[in-house]
């Protein structure tokens, strides 16, 4: 990701991007070509940071009792703040037997609370364009710097 990034998203057709942790809820970023979504993520919801294996680094592999807990939390925190849940799952990390027995402990925590919309970043995004949410949280193309 460069400044140049959502520029280049907006030029090809591109609504949205899900790369930046500027906020809980969905925002837009000003671009030259027009606003693009911004579906925020958190590194706390993405599974790699736990289940990846680096060669040589100090961190091991987390258990799934763990980490679930630990997403189940968030949820619960999301939800009572009306935010927008965004997971990050790779199938070769999260499709583990363990791991997918986790996912659908996490899966019918959520369901248990009314009002839960599953939905694709996608959806997401044009759910934000639709109803023209959160218009307060705005990002601004950063200006051509020279170096």
């Amino acid at each position: 990701m460069t400044i140049h990034t959502p520029r280049l998203l907006k030029e090809f057709g591109f609504i949205y991007h899900s790369n930046l942790m500027g906020d809980d809820i969905p925002y837009f970023v000003d671009t030259p070509l027009g606003r693009l979504v911004e579906v925020p993520t958190s590194w706390l919801l993405n599974d790699a940071p736990f289940y990846r294996h680096v060669y040589g680094a100090p961190n091991q592999m987390a258990e799934p009792d763990r980490v679930v807990t630990q997403w189940i939390q968030e949820f619960r925190g999301m939800y009572r703040e009306n935010g927008c849940y965004v997971m990050i799952i790779h199938p070769f990390l999260s499709g583990r037997a363990s791991r997918i027995d986790g996912l659908e402990r996490l899966i019918r925590a959520i369901r248990q609370e009314s009002g839960v919309w599953f939905a694709t970043a996608l959806e997401v995004a044009q759910w934000q364009l639709e109803t023209d949410q959160n218009t307060g949280v705005n990002v601004r193309y950063p200006e051509r710097t020279t170096v």
